[in-house]
């Protein structure tokens, strides 16, 4: 049947395949001639935004899209908040020009290759589309923009310092009378925030066309999460926490060094706050002035830098050493989270919780002998004693000091510390 069918239409399918094959041939050509018209240059009708490159060679085209970027930064921007203007400079001048940056950036190279390659690609037939799209019509090609987001939050802020005001947000005021803890609700404060994220969008796409209109940014309200209603619904737990105090928080430092502190019903009272969890529930929290200076007051007594070891050896003796030490800070969320785990818990003691920051330079990589760290320390108080006393103190350390006893072997302090006499530098007294 598709025999007959192919027997009884031959002559129209002959055609139509010719036709196919002769309008597929002439494209090809075409193509290819305007290929070789167009070698070194970009194809006509081929536009970055609104610039016309096309029939440039790369580097024609890559000085006309640099001077038109560097006219809209040397424009700078206009930005209007609350029918207040301002004009911001979209350069960062430095002396040292790798600092120098534009807060909007295009790059012209990478930007003028795209152009130039826009119907010569790998594919061939794909190019042949291309390249037949430019016939009576406009490929506008967009560029890749990069704002500096942070850069012009930071100007923009400083001039309209005013224009923001911080919500408040929901808060307990708890106050203790003879039998009873009482609970109010302190109602959260409506603020208002600059809306950067829409602002940089729309600036991202005013860019396009390199021309850029007066920036304005709304101010949108930021209100609390959580209503009056919702606060109350833990009086309860707020109770029993409070019933439950004090609370004690203590830390052990890598001298050995112990602290506590002692959290009591009147200052947890000024902590407590409402929250919501990453499921939407209302939850207890710890927040406000008073907690932020507690929190700081633990980091300035807790963290410490890490230190870097040092190793020197003179005549087979140390004559510099300092093991190192990791560095200590204090992790407040974890502690925070550990806290409010123990609400509710009577005379619960917490233990603070610490990052660790290993040094640059640690004691095992400065020396070959096997030293990788401090395996004990002796301190010893002989103030009060005779001066001979003290001086000899001092004389028989020096010679101790820098001492190394290698695995298994014996020393003899008497040997290491004579000879007692005075030439040596001992001086005399009763005892040593």
């Amino acid at each position: 049947m598709i025999k007959n069918y192919f027997l009884q239409h031959k002559t129209a399918i002959t055609i139509a395949a010719s036709v196919i094959l002769i309008i597929t041939s002439i494209a090809a050509v075409g193509s290819y001639v305007f290929a070789k018209t167009y070698a070194d240059r970009i194809y006509p009708n081929v536009y970055i935004s609104d610039i016309s490159v096309g029939g440039l060679t790369p580097e024609e085209a890559q000085e006309k899209l640099e001077q038109a970027i560097q006219n809209m930064i040397d424009s700078g921007l206009w930005i209007s908040v609350d029918d207040e203007q301002a004009h911001f400079s979209l350069q960062i001048n430095s002396e040292n020009p790798d600092l120098a940056r534009d807060l909007i950036y295009i790059n012209p190279a990478t930007e003028t290759d795209r152009a130039f390659n826009y119907g010569r690609g790998a594919n061939l037939w794909e190019n042949a589309m291309q390249i037949l799209s430019l016939i009576g019509q406009k490929q506008k090609l967009t560029p890749d923009i990069t704002i500096n987001e942070e850069a012009i939050r930071k100007a923009v802020l400083k001039k309209f310092s005013d224009k923001e005001t911080k919500a408040l947000p929901t808060d307990y005021r708890i106050s203790f009378s003879e039998n009873d803890i009482n609970i109010e609700v302190k109602p959260g404060k409506t603020g208002y925030a600059l809306d950067f994220e829409t602002a940089f969008n729309e600036l991202k796409n005013d860019s396009l066309d390199f021309k850029l209109n007066t920036l304005a940014i709304n101010l949108i309200t930021t209100e609390s999460d959580i209503n009056e209603e919702e606060a109350l619904t833990l009086s309860d737990d707020i109770k029993t926490a409070i019933q439950a105090a004090p609370y004690t928080l203590t830390y052990t430092a890598q001298n050995t060094d112990q602290y506590s502190w002692t959290v009591d019903k009147y200052k947890l009272a000024d902590w407590l706050i409402p929250a919501k969890n990453d499921d939407g529930q209302i939850i207890l929290s710890l927040g406000g002035k008073a907690y932020e200076n507690f929190v700081n007051t633990i980091h300035n007594t807790i963290d410490t830098d890490p230190i870097n070891a040092k190793f020197k050896m003179e005549n087979d003796k140390v004559v510099e050493f300092q093991g190192s030490v990791d560095g200590i800070t204090f992790n407040e969320e974890k502690t925070k989270e550990d806290l409010l785990a123990a609400l509710g818990t009577k005379e619960a003691t917490i233990e603070i919780s610490v990052q660790q920051t290993p040094p640059e330079i640690t004691t095992e990589s400065v020396n070959n002998l096997g030293i990788k760290e401090i395996i004990g320390v002796g301190t010893s108080n002989f103030s009060g004693s005779p001066a001979n006393r003290i001086a000899n103190i001092k004389h028989g350390a020096a010679k101790l000091n820098g001492l190394l006893i290698a695995p298994d072997e014996t020393v003899s302090l008497i040997e290491q510390l004579g000879p007692f006499t005075q030439a040596d530098g001992y001086l005399p007294e009763l005892v040593i």
